[in-house]
Protein backbone atom coordinates (compact mmCIF):
# COMPACT_ATOMS: atom_id res chain seq x y z
CA UNK A 1 0.00 0.00 0.00
CA UNK A 2 1.56 3.05 -0.77
CA UNK A 3 1.88 6.06 1.43
CA UNK A 4 3.61 8.27 -0.46
CA UNK A 5 3.71 9.76 -3.88
CA UNK A 6 5.57 12.03 -5.65
CA UNK A 7 6.19 14.28 -8.47
CA UNK A 8 10.27 14.01 -8.90
CA UNK A 9 10.35 17.76 -10.93
CA UNK A 10 8.23 18.92 -7.63
CA UNK A 11 9.92 16.85 -4.92
CA UNK A 12 13.51 15.70 -5.83
CA UNK A 13 14.21 12.04 -4.44
CA UNK A 14 17.27 13.16 -2.28
CA UNK A 15 14.57 15.33 -0.93
CA UNK A 16 12.37 12.25 -0.10
CA UNK A 17 15.61 10.44 0.62
CA UNK A 18 16.40 12.60 3.40
CA UNK A 19 13.42 12.54 4.97
CA UNK A 20 12.76 9.10 5.14
CA UNK A 21 16.05 8.94 6.81
CA UNK A 22 15.43 11.53 9.79
CA UNK A 23 12.51 9.54 10.21
CA UNK A 24 13.82 6.50 10.50
CA UNK A 25 11.47 4.98 7.99
CA UNK A 26 11.38 1.47 6.55
CA UNK A 27 9.98 0.22 3.49
CA UNK A 28 11.03 0.50 -0.58
CA UNK A 29 10.64 3.59 -2.89
CA UNK A 30 9.86 2.48 -6.36
CA UNK A 31 11.24 4.91 -8.98
CA UNK A 32 9.70 5.69 -12.58
CA UNK A 33 10.42 7.75 -15.40
CA UNK A 34 12.08 7.19 -19.26
CA UNK A 35 14.21 5.34 -16.13
CA UNK A 36 12.95 2.89 -13.27
CA UNK A 37 14.54 1.83 -9.61
CA UNK A 38 14.18 0.88 -6.56
CA UNK A 39 15.46 1.96 -3.29
CA UNK A 40 15.13 0.39 -0.03
CA UNK A 41 15.31 1.87 3.44
CA UNK A 42 15.67 0.59 6.50
CA UNK A 43 14.98 2.48 10.01
CA UNK A 44 16.35 5.54 7.90
CA UNK A 45 19.43 3.78 6.38
CA UNK A 46 19.75 2.55 2.87
CA UNK A 47 20.03 -0.77 2.39
CA UNK A 48 20.14 -1.91 -0.95
CA UNK A 49 18.95 0.34 -4.85
CA UNK A 50 18.73 -1.02 -7.95
CA UNK A 51 18.66 0.84 -11.40
CA UNK A 52 19.31 -1.36 -14.82
CA UNK A 53 22.18 -3.12 -14.43
CA UNK A 54 23.71 -1.28 -11.38
CA UNK A 55 23.18 -2.49 -7.55
CA UNK A 56 23.47 -0.47 -4.69
CA UNK A 57 25.44 2.83 -4.36
CA UNK A 58 26.19 3.45 -7.80
CA UNK A 59 22.58 2.96 -8.43
CA UNK A 60 21.57 4.85 -5.44
CA UNK A 61 23.49 7.96 -6.80
CA UNK A 62 22.16 7.58 -10.39
CA UNK A 63 18.29 7.70 -9.26
CA UNK A 64 18.99 10.50 -7.27
CA UNK A 65 20.13 12.94 -10.31
CA UNK A 66 16.65 11.91 -11.90
CA UNK A 67 14.84 15.41 -12.65
CA UNK A 68 11.36 13.88 -14.02
CA UNK A 69 8.83 10.86 -13.54
CA UNK A 70 7.07 10.29 -10.07
CA UNK A 71 7.94 8.01 -7.26
CA UNK A 72 5.89 5.99 -4.50
CA UNK A 73 6.77 4.88 -1.15
CA UNK A 74 5.31 1.68 0.14
CA UNK A 75 6.05 1.13 3.95
CA UNK A 76 7.45 -1.98 5.63
CA UNK A 77 8.88 -3.49 2.75
CA UNK A 78 12.29 -5.40 3.25
CA UNK A 79 14.89 -5.64 0.58
CA UNK A 80 15.39 -8.75 -1.03
CA UNK A 81 19.10 -8.45 -0.63
CA UNK A 82 21.47 -5.91 1.05
CA UNK A 83 24.31 -4.04 -1.41
CA UNK A 84 25.09 -0.97 0.56
CA UNK A 85 25.44 0.06 4.54
CA UNK A 86 26.88 3.10 6.36
CA UNK A 87 26.08 6.40 7.99
CA UNK A 88 23.05 8.21 6.00
CA UNK A 89 24.89 11.69 6.75
CA UNK A 90 27.80 10.52 4.20
CA UNK A 91 25.59 9.95 1.40
CA UNK A 92 24.16 12.74 1.57
CA UNK A 93 27.27 14.54 1.40
CA UNK A 94 27.74 12.72 -1.40
CA UNK A 95 24.88 13.41 -3.52
CA UNK A 96 25.67 16.78 -2.78
CA UNK A 97 29.46 16.67 -4.32
CA UNK A 98 28.52 14.71 -7.30
CA UNK A 99 25.65 16.78 -8.24
CA UNK A 100 28.07 19.67 -8.21
CA UNK A 101 30.19 17.83 -10.15
CA UNK A 102 27.43 16.75 -12.90
CA UNK A 103 26.02 20.57 -12.84
CA UNK A 104 29.13 21.39 -13.93
CA UNK A 105 29.30 18.64 -16.67
CA UNK A 106 25.54 19.51 -17.47
CA UNK A 107 26.58 23.32 -18.04
CA UNK A 108 28.80 22.44 -20.90
CA UNK A 109 26.89 20.13 -22.75
CA UNK A 110 24.37 20.97 -26.06
CA UNK A 111 20.69 21.38 -24.80
CA UNK A 112 18.76 17.40 -24.23
CA UNK A 113 17.13 18.66 -27.43
CA UNK A 114 20.06 18.49 -29.86
CA UNK A 115 21.15 16.41 -32.42
CA UNK A 116 24.49 15.76 -32.75
CA UNK A 117 26.90 14.49 -35.34
CA UNK A 118 30.06 12.13 -35.74
CA UNK A 119 32.77 14.34 -36.90
CA UNK A 120 33.58 12.83 -40.14
CA UNK A 121 37.74 13.12 -40.09
CA UNK A 122 37.46 12.31 -36.20
CA UNK A 123 40.75 10.38 -35.26
CA UNK A 124 40.74 7.48 -32.67
CA UNK A 125 44.08 6.16 -33.17
CA UNK A 126 45.82 8.06 -30.04
CA UNK A 127 42.22 7.73 -28.11
CA UNK A 128 41.46 5.22 -25.28
CA UNK A 129 37.60 5.30 -25.54
CA UNK A 130 35.96 3.36 -22.59
CA UNK A 131 32.97 0.79 -22.96
CA UNK A 132 30.37 3.91 -22.04
CA UNK A 133 32.20 6.40 -24.64
CA UNK A 134 31.91 3.59 -27.67
CA UNK A 135 28.29 3.11 -26.53
CA UNK A 136 27.71 6.83 -26.80
CA UNK A 137 29.30 6.74 -29.85
CA UNK A 138 27.22 4.19 -31.70
CA UNK A 139 24.07 5.61 -31.02
CA UNK A 140 24.82 9.10 -32.45
CA UNK A 141 23.23 8.69 -35.66
CA UNK A 142 22.40 12.71 -36.97
CA UNK A 143 18.66 11.29 -35.90
CA UNK A 144 18.23 10.47 -32.54
CA UNK A 145 17.87 14.14 -30.04
CA UNK A 146 21.13 13.71 -27.22
CA UNK A 147 17.93 12.68 -24.11
CA UNK A 148 17.46 9.43 -26.41
CA UNK A 149 20.75 8.70 -26.63
CA UNK A 150 21.38 8.90 -23.08
CA UNK A 151 18.51 6.80 -22.40
CA UNK A 152 19.37 4.31 -25.01
CA UNK A 153 22.83 3.82 -23.41
CA UNK A 154 21.34 2.45 -20.33
CA UNK A 155 25.07 3.96 -18.80
CA UNK A 156 22.67 6.35 -16.10
CA UNK A 157 23.25 9.65 -16.45
CA UNK A 158 26.54 10.04 -15.18
CA UNK A 159 28.16 8.11 -17.19
CA UNK A 160 26.16 9.00 -20.22
CA UNK A 161 27.09 12.93 -19.35
CA UNK A 162 30.42 12.18 -18.50
CA UNK A 163 31.03 10.16 -22.23
CA UNK A 164 28.96 12.98 -24.06
CA UNK A 165 31.52 15.64 -22.93
CA UNK A 166 34.64 13.45 -23.01
CA UNK A 167 33.62 13.16 -27.03
CA UNK A 168 33.13 16.98 -27.86
CA UNK A 169 36.32 17.59 -26.22
CA UNK A 170 38.34 15.35 -28.22
CA UNK A 171 36.18 16.41 -31.47
CA UNK A 172 34.57 12.99 -32.02
CA UNK A 173 30.69 14.37 -32.20
CA UNK A 174 29.61 17.72 -32.55
CA UNK A 175 26.43 19.89 -32.38
CA UNK A 176 26.24 21.62 -35.80
CA UNK A 177 23.71 24.04 -34.37
CA UNK A 178 26.05 25.54 -31.79
CA UNK A 179 27.05 28.59 -33.54
CA UNK A 180 23.70 29.55 -33.41
CA UNK A 181 22.98 29.02 -30.01
CA UNK A 182 26.05 30.83 -29.00
CA UNK A 183 24.98 33.90 -31.04
CA UNK A 184 21.53 33.75 -29.35
CA UNK A 185 23.16 33.50 -25.75
CA UNK A 186 25.19 36.09 -26.15
CA UNK A 187 21.70 38.15 -27.26
CA UNK A 188 20.13 36.91 -24.12
CA UNK A 189 22.80 37.74 -22.43
CA UNK A 190 22.54 41.54 -23.52
CA UNK A 191 18.47 41.51 -22.69
CA UNK A 192 18.97 40.01 -19.12
CA UNK A 193 20.92 42.94 -18.29
CA UNK A 194 18.63 45.75 -19.76
CA UNK A 195 15.47 44.24 -17.75
CA UNK A 196 17.85 44.09 -15.00
CA UNK A 197 19.10 47.62 -15.33
CA UNK A 198 15.31 49.33 -16.46
CA UNK A 199 12.71 46.73 -15.93
CA UNK A 200 9.53 48.36 -17.69
CA UNK A 201 10.92 52.07 -18.91
CA UNK A 202 11.16 51.05 -22.28
CA UNK A 203 13.66 54.58 -22.07
CA UNK A 204 16.15 53.08 -19.70
CA UNK A 205 16.09 49.72 -22.63
CA UNK A 206 16.81 52.45 -25.11
CA UNK A 207 19.83 53.67 -23.02
CA UNK A 208 21.13 50.77 -22.21
CA UNK A 209 20.77 49.47 -25.45
CA UNK A 210 22.95 52.46 -26.14
CA UNK A 211 25.73 51.58 -23.44
CA UNK A 212 25.82 48.25 -24.45
CA UNK A 213 26.76 49.50 -28.64
CA UNK A 214 29.05 51.52 -27.97
CA UNK A 215 30.79 49.07 -25.39
CA UNK A 216 30.58 46.96 -28.03
CA UNK A 217 32.07 49.18 -30.22
CA UNK A 218 34.65 50.53 -28.46
CA UNK A 219 36.13 46.80 -26.92
CA UNK A 220 36.38 45.92 -31.03
CA UNK A 221 33.11 44.19 -31.82
CA UNK A 222 31.82 46.67 -34.44
CA UNK A 223 30.65 44.18 -36.46
CA UNK A 224 27.97 42.81 -33.81
CA UNK A 225 27.70 46.46 -32.69
CA UNK A 226 26.48 47.44 -35.92
CA UNK A 227 23.54 44.25 -36.12
CA UNK A 228 22.40 44.76 -33.05
CA UNK A 229 18.80 46.71 -32.53
CA UNK A 230 16.26 47.39 -30.00
CA UNK A 231 12.50 46.65 -30.60
CA UNK A 232 10.42 49.05 -29.00
CA UNK A 233 7.37 46.67 -29.05
CA UNK A 234 9.14 43.66 -27.41
CA UNK A 235 11.30 45.96 -25.10
CA UNK A 236 14.43 43.69 -26.52
CA UNK A 237 17.44 43.73 -28.20
CA UNK A 238 17.67 41.55 -31.49
CA UNK A 239 19.94 41.16 -34.47
CA UNK A 240 18.96 42.73 -37.65
CA UNK A 241 20.75 39.89 -40.02
CA UNK A 242 21.57 36.13 -38.91
CA UNK A 243 25.18 36.32 -37.54
CA UNK A 244 27.78 33.71 -35.68
CA UNK A 245 29.96 34.29 -33.32
CA UNK A 246 33.05 32.08 -33.04
CA UNK A 247 33.89 30.08 -29.37
CA UNK A 248 36.60 32.30 -28.98
CA UNK A 249 34.76 35.52 -29.80
CA UNK A 250 32.22 34.65 -27.62
CA UNK A 251 34.34 34.36 -24.66
CA UNK A 252 36.15 37.58 -25.13
CA UNK A 253 33.05 39.21 -25.77
CA UNK A 254 31.82 38.14 -22.19
CA UNK A 255 35.41 38.73 -20.45
CA UNK A 256 34.58 42.49 -21.46
CA UNK A 257 31.08 43.21 -21.61
CA UNK A 258 30.80 41.88 -17.90
CA UNK A 259 32.57 43.83 -16.35
CA UNK A 260 31.42 46.90 -17.95
CA UNK A 261 28.07 46.18 -16.98
CA UNK A 262 29.05 45.65 -13.14
CA UNK A 263 30.87 49.12 -13.26
CA UNK A 264 27.69 50.77 -14.94
CA UNK A 265 25.23 49.27 -12.34
CA UNK A 266 27.41 50.42 -9.30
CA UNK A 267 27.94 53.63 -11.00
CA UNK A 268 24.40 54.21 -11.60
CA UNK A 269 22.62 52.59 -8.60
CA UNK A 270 25.33 53.00 -5.79
CA UNK A 271 27.74 50.03 -4.68
CA UNK A 272 25.33 48.36 -2.45
CA UNK A 273 22.41 48.16 -4.99
CA UNK A 274 24.28 48.03 -7.56
CA UNK A 275 26.18 45.09 -6.42
CA UNK A 276 22.55 43.97 -6.12
CA UNK A 277 21.33 44.22 -9.12
CA UNK A 278 24.68 42.79 -10.78
CA UNK A 279 24.30 39.67 -8.76
CA UNK A 280 20.66 39.10 -9.98
CA UNK A 281 21.78 39.74 -13.43
CA UNK A 282 24.81 37.34 -13.63
CA UNK A 283 22.64 34.15 -11.52
CA UNK A 284 20.14 34.52 -14.56
CA UNK A 285 22.30 33.90 -17.39
CA UNK A 286 24.17 31.04 -15.44
CA UNK A 287 20.79 29.86 -15.67
CA UNK A 288 21.06 29.78 -18.91
CA UNK A 289 22.11 26.52 -20.77
CA UNK A 290 25.82 26.89 -21.69
CA UNK A 291 26.27 24.08 -24.27
CA UNK A 292 28.73 26.07 -25.89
Amino acid sequence: MEALRAEISYISVVEVLHFLSINKKTGKIKIKSRYEGEIYVEEGKFTHAIFNDLEGIDALFELSLLKEGYLTFEPNVLPPKKTMGGEPVKLFEEFDRRSKEIREIENKLPPLDAVLLKSENASFEKLKLRKSDWKILSLIDGKKKLRDVIFESQIGLFEAYKSVSFLIEKGLIFDPEEEKRRTKKIIQIFNEFINEYSKDSVELKKSCTSFIKTALKSSGFKELEENIDFDEKNGEIFLKKESIIGKESFKNIKEVILPLFEKKFILDFGTILGKKKFENFKRRIETLHEGI
